[in-house]
Formats: structure tokens, C-alpha cells, sequence
């Protein structure tokens, strides 16, 4: 059927050929019966807010380009009602996960609309690059004059804090009856952002939990110890799960790093393949490395006997060509359920261009007066949203980052465009996406320190000590965290105690606040470290580093709940249902999580339970596969090594997915070569416990204050060029 579609698609696209491209006019004559759209429609929010403030000059017009036509689907409404139905346990469709070709089906857009799209980008001359199969993401790829021909728009290329990039003045012209919603990719300032891009300060000296004071320690923890701590038991360990990172760039270096870190940790090899999602190439971009290493690692390490990792990897970062890894993904009919994405930018109004006011560090979601609501150009959420949707009716889940930002979202402005990164509060009250979408899990950050068992971490590990505790874990910083401005909660959210704040915007895009709830992040938590004590150990380029932030947090979601659905035997479908449905329960609240009430992220406190700091606060894996695998309490015993003697270094006991190979990285499409980039992870620093000692304040303060003095010498917000 899949094919049927397609080949009706290049059909239409063929017929279309001859009749204008999206920009232009077009021609009321009828092809087929299907009559053409003549009426053209801006989507004036489709560009950076505030150009007309920086210099510029005439772009190159041979300049190149990628970009991405997003398109409405025909019966959102019916969407979710279905999504009701699916999480309803009441309901026949209670569930009843629709295959890739029953989501095309019933909601894909109609073969004629994305045909019409396909032609006009053909007719102005760009490359079709890829057409997802629902038929609402068209890529494409091409030069400055032939988008600005495409799309009735003027590139210019302007210049603002030393980074350089090409924008378009106003917003683009596009057929109404196509039913496009935005075209992603007319700026190139616009990316995701990898909260491990920042790189933190670091001491190499002593990297493990071994730096202790008063019996509380510092530094890097094991998969070991997070075994332990969040009461993993050794019995369900991910087998016959498979694992999917959403990234980017040349994955060469990183089935080495993984290598390495499961051999000093004395854990199986986890299979690794790579997907890579534009033609075949994942590009030459290595400078991700440092992200990709902790996703993988993180998440191998908690679930070390899951069936394998795959990578879905698009050639840069920029949103255009990273929308390729998430449909991809989502639309993979044989491809893993479970996915992270340790990435995320600015929410965006769903009216795609209302800007009212000034950005300031407020609680925009109770304030009065102008508030922040702006789009910044992709409308993002308006490509990616659709996609996500299709991942859950078909049982996926998506775990994302919640961001290294605070109760803030990274915009860096320049005076008022945003595309930034950096372990910083920068004070816009906006969410990150994807992790505010109510089609993923969004995971805060936490501070762990455990007692000092004497295990040691990295390349001073010792195998066979007795399992960490906790001492202390408290909400990071600037652990991501508060409520969208736009997007209600859904309805597994609702009736939640301490969901509170309201939407500024309702769904038209009008700026009176409509009282309705609004989605609040994050709805889980995991430890993420606190950049100058505390963090995971990870092989990089330069040997054992600290892996950290919301980066570490998400994957390690991932791995653990691969251990609840493998442990259930079956597919669960999407997490979050699930996890508010025990969450909002007293007594499987109590059994299923452990609440963080110590510490904030700006705007926000943790406090009992669910916050908008942490969520419902970091997993007791065993309760989750009570309570949601449907095992035996008997079954889950005491959490502890994943067995009772370590296995040979490198040995698996599970099957490696169809196509992966148990020593060895397999590629699907051929990967590029780049020059190595050092990682974007460092060493954590050791504390000095007489210094905190000195400080004569209890130790997660003190911490706190050392966080804040790094952030404020050294660690910056920075645009990545």
C-alpha cells in the first residue's frame, strides 16, 4: 500500500510539473479531476523575529540550502480521539497499536496535496530529497535562487555576534489548498541544541564517588551504582528490546567508545547499528560525538542485555536535516519502539508569528501585561508534532531531554533570535521541544551522590563491590523545567495535583490567556550531574570523562525502561499514560518512584510530589515492573550486578537485532569521513571536602553555590556556528 501511495505521489507530482512552483501563480486547470490551487497564502510568522535590528547584505544565490515542507493532516480531531481510545482501558481500542500503512490509511494527507508540493519544489529547480510516507514532510535541497523562486522570498545573509547565516526577510507564499503549515530551513541559524555541547569544568584527578565528606560522595557513578540506587533488578536487564538515538553526524568513532566503556564495566557488548537517514550518508560532522557517546552508554549501560542500539542519524544538526532522524524513526514499521533524543529548542506559538512583548526572566504563564509568546521561524513543533503522533499511535515512545537551562528555554538573544546552548538560566519562561510535546516523555535532571562503597569509577573501577545507596539527590539547577506557554496538557496530565499553571495562548493563536492548563515538563527524572561534582562515567576521545546534564538523564529513561518492557514480554506502548496512571496513585507512587523534594531549577522547587522540576522524581524500576510489566514482586529480588559473577568482558546473551552484528557496528547507508572532534563531555571535578567543610553549609548548598560560580565564570551560553 506504502508503495501504491508513493508511486500515486510522483504521479500526481509529474502531472503537476508543468503548472508554477509555490511562490507563483498557478493555473485553475484541472489534472485528473483534481482541480490546482490558484489561492496563495504568507505564513507570516515563518521567519526570525527582529532581522530588520542586524546588518546584512544580498545572499550568494548559489548559496545551498536544505529544506523541509511541513503539511497539515486531514483529521487531527480524529487523531486524537483515537489516541483516547488507545489509552482507555474500556475501550476496544485500548492498546490496539495501528501498523505504518493503518496510520497512513486513516490519517496521512491525501497523495494530491503532497504530489502538488513535490512538483512546485521540482519545478524551481530543487532536489526531492525525501517524502515521508504520511505524506506531511517533504525534504528538499537546493540553492538560495531557487527557494527564494520557490517560495516568494528574499534570502539575505546577516552577521551578529560573530556568527554569520542566511535568513529569509518575510515569510513565504505557499498554495493555500496544499495546506502547508511551515517551511523549515529558510534560515540557517535554527538547530537543536545537545545540552552536552557545553563543555564544563573539570578535574581529572579523582573522577569516582570516592570523595567523600561526613559519608556523602562526589564525582562520576557506574552503572553499578545506578543499578542499585534506582532499584534495578539483575533478573530483567532489556533482553529482546531494542534501542533507537535520534542524532546526527559521523557515528565512526562511537561503536569504539562503547566498546571500551562495557569492557572496563565488565557488561555484554550491545549491539550497534546506524541508520543513516538522508540518501544513504551521514554526513562528515563529528562534533557530537560528546552527546552521542553518553546516549549510548548511558542507555547500554542500563539495559546491558538489550537486543541492540540504533542510531537514526541525519548529516547536521540543523532542523531541516535532523526532522529526517525523527521520521525515520517514527515511521520504521520493524525498527525500535524506545527512542531518545537528548536535543531539544524553544517551543514555538502555534500561531507560528504572534510576538507581543518583551522576553524576560517572568513566569509569562501567571503574569499580566505583554507576555513572551513568538515563533522563531521553523515552527518546528508544527513539522515534528505530526510525526511524533504517528510514533505513539503505532506504541512508540519518545524519552527527550528536558533541557540544561532551567525553568528557561536555550534562546540566546541577538537582540531577540534565539538558537543558543549553554548550562545557563536565560530566562525565557518557554519549554523545550520535543520534550514539551504531549507525544514524548520529558526527563528533568538530578544531583546524585551516594555513600562511599569504594568502587571507584572509570579507569579505577573495581569490580565486585557492594552495591552504592543514595545519600543525597536533589533537582539540578538547571535541570529543564515549567509549563508551555502554548500547549495544553493532554489529558493523562489533567488531574494531576500541582499541574496549575495555564496557557497564555489558546489553539487560534490569540493572546488572551485561556485558563485551560498548560502541558508541564518534565514528567520523569534521572540523574544528570551537576557540572562540577557530579556525573556518569563515559569513554570519549580522550579516555574516561563525566557524562552529564539532561543529555545523561533521558538515555538513561530509555535503558531502564527498556528493563519494564522487557520484563512485560510485550509492547507497552507509549510510557506516559502509563507513568501518570501510577504516578497520580498513592501506593504505586510510592513503590514506582522516589521523590525528589530538595532543590529547584529557577521558577520552580521540587517538592512532593509530581513538580515541575523533576516530575514525579527519578524511578524504582523494580515497582515499575510490578506494577506496569506485570511481574512477579517475588521476580524483581534484590536490585544488584546484572549477574552473580561478572561476565567476560565483551560476552552477550542476547540475540543482536535482525541486520546488527554482536562485535561490530552495522550501517544501513554508507557513513562519511570527518576529521575527530574532541568530545563535548569533560571530567567531573573532585571536591575538596575540607573546602566544603569550610563553607559551613549543608553539602547539596554548597554544591549548588559551586554551580553558580561556574556558570557564571566560564560556562556560557554560545551560538554554534
Amino acid at each position: 500500500m506504502l508503495r501504491r501511495r508513493m508511486a500515486l505521489i510522483c504521479a500526481v507530482a509529474l502531472a503537476f510539473s508543468a503548472f508554477g512552483v509555490l511562490g507563483g501563480a498557478a493555473s485553475a486547470t484541472a489534472v485528473g479531476g483534481i482541480p490546482l490551487p490558484t489561492a496563495q497564502v504568507q505564513i507570516a510568522g515563518n521567519v526570525l523575529p527582529s532581522l530588520s535590528q542586524l546588518a546584512s547584505q544580498p545572499a550568494d544565490p548559489a548559496a545551498p540550502l536544505t529544506i523541509g515542507v511541513a503539511l497539515h493532516r486531514p483529521d487531527p480531531a480524529g487523531e486524537d480521539a483515537f489516541l483516547a481510545r488507545q489509552n482507555d482501558p474500556a475501550s476496544p481500542d485500548f492498546h490496539r497499536f495501528l501498523t505504518l500503512q493503518q496510520v497512513v490509511a486513516r490519517f496521512g494527507v491525501p497523495a494530491a496535496r503532497t504530489g502538488d508540493v513535490v512538483s512546485r519544489l521540482r519545478g524551481a529547480g530543487l532536489a526531492v530529497q525525501n517524502v515521508d510516507a504520511t505524506g506531511d514532510y517533504v525534504s528538499a535541497t537546493g540553492t538560495v535562487a531557487q527557494v527564494e523562486r520557490a517560495f516568494g522570498v528574499t534570502e539575505r545573509r546577516y552577521t551578529a555576534q560573530g556568527v554569520s547565516f542566511l535568513a529569509n526577510t518575510a515569510g513565504p507564499f505557499v498554495p493555500q489548498a496544499d495546506g502547508i503549515t511551515t517551511v523549515v530551513g529558510l534560515n540557517t541559524l535554527q538547530h537543536f541544541t545537545r545540552p552536552a555541547d557545553v563543555k564544563h569544568a573539570s578535574n581529572p584527578a579523582r573522577p569516582a564517588q570516592d570523595t567523600c565528606l561526613q559519608g556523602t560522595c562526589t564525582g562520576l557513578t557506574t552503572p553499578q551504582d545506578l543499578w542499585s540506587v534506582y532499584k534495578q533488578p539483575a533478573a530483567y536487564e532489556g533482553q529482546g528490546v531494542r534501542m533507537a538515538i535520534i542524532g546526527e553526524g559521523d557515528p565512526k568513532n562511537l561503536l569504539g567508545y562503547l566498546r571500551k566503556q562495557e569492557a572496563k564495566y565488565q557488561l555484554p557488548q550491545v549491539p550497534l547499528t546506524v541508520n543513516c537517514v538522508q540518501g544513504g550518508s551521514c554526513g562528515t560532522d563529528t562534533t557530537g560525538d560528546g552527546e552521542w557517546q553518553i546516549d549510548t552508554q548511558a542507555s547500554g549501560g542500563m539495559a546491558p542485555r538489550s537486543a541492540g542500539e540504533e542510531l537514526y542519524f541525519a548529516k547536521s544538526i540543523f532542523d531541516p536535516d535532523l526532522n529526517n532522524s525523527f521520521i525515520r524513526w517514527a515511521q520504521d514499521q520493524k525498527g525500535p519502539k524506545l527512542a531518545s533524543a537528548s536535543l531539544g529548542e524553544c517551543e514555538s506559538s502555534p500561531a507560528n508569528g504572534v510576538f507581543t512583548g518583551p522576553l524576560g526572566p517572568t513566569n509569562a504563564n501567571l503574569g499580566g501585561g505583554p507576555t513572551a509568546v513568538q515563533a522563531f521561524g521553523n515552527g518546528e513543533a508544527s513539522a515534528v508534532d505530526p510525526v511524533l503522533k504517528t510514533a505513539v499511535m503505532m506504541g512508540k515512545t519518545l524519552f527527550a531531554s528536558a533541557g540544561d537551562t532551567g525553568s528557561s528555554c536555550p534562546v540566546v538573544v541577538l537582540p531577540v533570535i534565539g538558537a543558543g546552548n549553554g548550562v545557563l538560566n536565560q530566562g525565557v519562561p518557554e519549554q523545550n521541544y520535543p520534550a514539551v510535546s504531549p507525544n514524548a516523555v520529558a526527563v528533568g535532571g538530578t544531583v546524585l551522590y551516594t555513600n562511599d562503597n569504594g568502587s571507584s569509577a572509570g579507569d579505577t573501577y573495581k569490580p565486585g563491590q557492594p552495591p552504592a545507596t543514595r545519600n543525597l539527590e536533589y533537582a539540578w539547577t538547571f535541570g529543564g523545567g515549567g509549563a508551555s506557554l502554548y500547549q495544553p496538557a493532554p489529558s493523562w496530565q489533567r488531574s494531576t495535583p500541582n499541574i496549575t499553571l495555564p496557557c497564555v495562548v489558546g489553539a487560534d493563536g490569540s493572546t488572551t490567556a485561556t485558563g485551560q492548563l498548560c502541558r508541564g515538563v518534565p514528567d520523569v527524572a534521572a540523574q544528570s550531574g551537576d557540572i562540577v561534582s557530579n556525573g556518569y562515567g563515559v569513554v570519549g576521545s580522550g579516555g574516561f570523562t563525566s557524562g552529564g546534564g539532561t543529555s545523561l538523564s533521558s538515555p538513561l529513561w530509555l535503558g531502564m525502561w527498556a528493563r519494564v518492557q522487557g520484563g512485560a514480554g510485550h509492547n507497552l506502548g507509549f510510557a506516559s499514560p502509563l507513568l501518570y496512571k501510577v504516578g497520580n496513585n498513592p501506593t504505586t507512587a510510592a513503590r514506582d518512584f522516589y521523590d525528589i523534594t530538595v532543590g529547584g531549577n529557577g521558577l520552580h522547587a521540587a517538592t512532593a510530589g509530581w513538580d515541575y522540576t523533576t516530575g514525579f522524581g527519578v524511578p524504582q524500576v523494580s515497582g515499575l515492573l510490578v506494577d506496569l510489566g506485570g511481574v512477579s514482586p517475588a521476580s524483581v529480588g534484590a536490585p544488584g550486578p546484572a549477574q552473580s559473577t561478572s561476565p567476560t568482558p565483551g560476552q552477550a546473551n542476547s540475540s543482536p537485532a535482525s541486520g546488527a552484528t554482536s562485535n561490530g557496528a552495522t550501517t544501513n547507508g554508507s557513513a562519511g569521513n570527518g576529521a575527530a572532534a574532541s568530545g563535548a563531555t569533560s571530567n567531573s571535578a573532585a571536591l575538596n571536602g575540607g573546602a566544603l567543610a569550610a563553607t559551613g553549609l549543608p553539602l547539596p548548598v554548597a554544591v549548588s553555590a559551586l554551580v553558580l560560580l561556574a556558570a557564571a565564570y566560564g560556562v556560557r551560553s554560545r551560538i554554534r556556528r
